[in-house]
């Protein structure tokens, strides 16, 4: 008796397993940041700002990219000593015309780290969009003895809506500081198009087209490649 299988070739039970694997791939959950996060890179030249004491009021302003803002960190300076009193940190919105707190935080200078970031996270985070103006304000308490600092870096090639001031005075170059915007979550299949963005951030439409066209031929060949492989079917006797 002829096995109900013995008909079909070997390239079918390759196609079909290539199919699975396709299909399992595509149900993996990923997690892909929504827009690009910004960075101002620490490694170039930098300088302290000035000393944030009573009264001092350092402010960076910056275009928001898109979506919800998970945390905004800011590097300090605390001249390599411990320093007692608070600090605040608050992140406005330009909107209706003014300037509109979104958050506000006070932590104690004596959790700050010389030289490193600080990261102010938001729960939930801050609900913003594409190329609204936004504001990093930061004020100090005490004198010049327990003072902290920020630090700002002019080899930066910084696009336009940044600016750094203290109080009134705007400064050279910009604050060193990140912005990390929200993530977001779903299967392969449904982040296809993220992830193509993603991976193709650096190419332009041309080379997008064409790369992905160049996929295109070459699922195309594989498919065509394996019915050629396949034996010809003879008529049953």
């Amino acid at each position: 008796m002829k096995s109900r299988f013995s008909g079909r070739s070997r390239p079918d039970y390759l196609f079909f397993l290539g199919l699975g694997i396709v299909i399992v791939v595509g149900l993996l959950p990923v997690t892909l940041p929504t827009r690009n996060d910004i960075y101002v890179p620490n490694n170039a030249q930098h300088y302290p700002v000035a000393p944030l004491t009573r009264g001092v009021v350092v402010t960076q302003q910056f275009p928001v990219v898109s979506g919800q803002i998970d945390s905004v960190a800011l590097w300090f300076g605390t001249y390599q000593r411990a320093n007692a009193g608070t600090l605040q940190f608050e992140i406005r919105a330009n909107r209706d015309g003014g300037w509109k707190t979104l958050a506000t935080q006070t932590i104690e200078k004596a959790s700050l780290h010389d030289n490193a970031y600080h990261t102010f996270d938001f729960s939930p985070p801050l609900t913003t969009s594409a190329g609204e103006q936004l504001q990093i304000v930061v004020q100090s308490d005490g004198t010049s003895a327990q003072a902290v600092t920020l630090f700002a870096t002019t080899d930066w090639r910084q696009p336009s809506g940044y600016l750094l001031t203290v109080g009134d005075s705007p400064q050279p170059g910009t604050a060193l500081f990140r912005v990390t915007y929200g993530r977001s979550s779903g299967r392969v299949f449904q982040m296809l198009g993220p992830i193509w963005r993603r991976s193709t951030v650096l190419l332009s439409v041309r080379w997008q087209i064409v790369l992905a066209v160049a996929l295109g031929v070459a699922i195309l060949s594989v498919v065509m490649l394996g019915r050629r492989l396949s034996p010809a079917k003879t008529p049953e006797e």
